[in-house]
């Protein structure tokens, strides 16, 4: 599928970057009726999970955080988790 065009919610980039062994925490309904709602057009092809998944987050409202072994989505004018 070299140079093809991917058409991916965040949950599914999310869900694929979990393969690295972190838990995928979204941080309360509203974000995750966001997160359902994106649909991202473009080629994430040779890029890591990780790169993948911030690629599709720089063009949201929504922000990564990557506390230990997790990967936490809310919207970026939410206040950083103190704790998961």
């Amino acid at each position: 599928m070299t140079g093809s065009v991917v058409v991916a919610t965040i949950t599914a980039v999310a869900q694929h970057c979990r393969e690295t062994g972190r838990k995928l925490v979204i941080s309360d309904e509203a974000t995750r009726q966001q997160v359902a709602t994106i649909r991202m057009h473009g080629n994430v092809h040779g890029l890591e999970p990780l790169q993948a998944l911030k690629a599709v987050m720089a063009s949201t409202s929504l922000k990564l955080e990557l506390p230990e072994g997790a990967i936490r989505v809310s919207f970026a004018s939410e206040p950083p988790a103190q704790h998961l």
